[in-house]
């Protein structure tokens, strides 16, 4: 009878411990599936993260060739002045309440500052052809430079008129090409108060010289922004002065040399303004780097630099870069007070600078264009790029994206 006892006690162990034992491997994998959904579930978020953007997205991304390295995603609204206030419209009855016609496109794809610059510019000038307004997306960070006249909307309403607008879009694939059919022929159908236009348009006959002092007015920055960059460019000249006041005093100048040490004429000063691009986006990037992107070496700055030393007195350069380290060790400075390096921080305000200055040393892109044209002086700009026989070369048509006074240096 014990005997019988034991064997089922050791039996009825045996029993629970195997219940266990399937408890915990139910567990177990259990566990191990709910984690691998998870990662799964996180990972499927990611890849159809596209499908759910706005439809402008969706546009722009199956239908929109990128030939520009991207730059001024990172931008947002935390500058340190106010911007003006401005009517935001959010419902489409708005815009079709009246008799006025209005000009639609991204202004998303593109966030460089220089490249939104070429865009709106085209824009609004197309716009003036017909008596239309440009509709901008009230977060279109030209905002934090300039205060522009044209029609503010709600992301979500621009969205909409994109999408809404789709099967009858006019777009324009090549970056640096006037497309003559980008202006005429628009609002051909009766009652039409919509046109949607699609592109990078960076090419001066959009806008120059028919309608240069449109841009130009358009153009004018923020007053706070003005008054940062005027601010930099007076702080160059008291380093200029500083400097020919010791080279031109010295040490071991006697009393009869001091005398003869003429004034300084701080109005004879010529100021250049230097943009030096050398970024990862180009310089690391080799899908940008096999299209055809390139960066203006250290040989062309020197050229560039010699070419206005020997054209002007007093010199003072004033320069700007993506890449501090690179333009410290690669720019040649010869005088003392002949340079001066901005560092405001903000792109608005170094582009304000760049185009107070009276002539312009350019790098490649869109940001140094809109420097020399804002100036409107000498200016000079890197004739290797886009790289020779490249795929970017056979897009950029240099006759439309370089003005014909300006002046080629390698």
């Amino acid at each position: 009878m014990y005997h019988l006892s034991l064997t089922f006690t050791v039996h009825r162990a045996l029993l629970i411990s195997g219940v266990l034992r399937n408890v915990l491997l139910f567990i177990f994998f259990f566990s191990f599936t709910l984690s691998v959904l998870l990662i799964l579930s996180t990972f499927m978020e990611e890849r159809l993260a596209v499908p759910m953007q706005s439809s402008e997205s969706r546009i722009s991304l199956i239908q929109q060739v990128r030939i520009f390295p991207q730059g001024g995603g990172d931008v947002k609204f935390d500058q340190p002045w106010r911007l003006p206030d401005v009517v935001v419209i959010k419902e489409l009855a708005d815009l079709q309440s009246g008799p006025q016609k209005y000009i639609v496109s991204n202004f998303s794809y593109s966030p460089g500052l220089g490249n939104l610059m070429f865009q709106y510019a085209s824009l609004r000038a197309i716009a003036a052809k017909y008596g239309a307004k440009v509709l901008l997306p009230i977060d279109c960070t030209l905002r934090r430079a300039f205060n522009l006249d044209a029609v503010f909307v709600s992301r979500a309403l621009n969205d909409y008129l994109i999408g809404k607008f789709d099967a009858v879009k006019h777009h324009f694939e090549e970056c640096c090409r006037y497309y003559e059919s980008a202006s005429t022929g628009l609002f051909s159908r009766k009652g039409q108060k919509f046109e949607l236009l699609i592109g990078y348009f960076q090419a001066f006959p959009y806008f120059h010289p028919h309608q240069e002092l449109l841009i130009r007015e358009q153009f004018r920055f923020l007053p706070s922004v003005a008054i940062r960059a005027n601010d930099l460019i007076l702080e160059a000249k008291a380093e200029k002065i500083r400097a020919t006041a010791g080279a031109l005093e010295g040490d071991n100048v006697n009393e009869i040399e001091q005398a003869a040490i003429p004034d300084i004429d701080e109005s004879t000063y010529v100021y250049v303004g230097v943009h030096v691009r050398h970024g990862m986006d180009i310089t690391l990037n080799s899908r940008n780097t096999k299209h055809g992107h390139t960066v203006a070496t250290r040989e062309y700055f020197k050229n560039a630099m010699n070419y206005f030393r020997q054209k002007y007195n007093n010199i003072v350069f004033i320069i700007t870069s993506d890449n501090r380290a690179w333009m410290s060790a690669h720019i040649d400075v010869i005088r003392r007070g002949e340079v001066y390096f901005l560092n405001s921080r903000h792109r608005e305000v170094d582009l304000a600078a760049l185009a107070l200055c009276n002539h312009t040393i350019m790098s490649t892109g869109t940001f140094s264009w809109w420097a020399a044209y804002l100036a409107d002086g000498d200016a000079v700009y890197y004739g290797d790029w886009p790289n020779p026989g490249s795929v970017l070369e056979r897009t950029v048509h240099k006759k439309d994206f370089f003005l014909e006074k300006w002046i080629a240096i390698r």
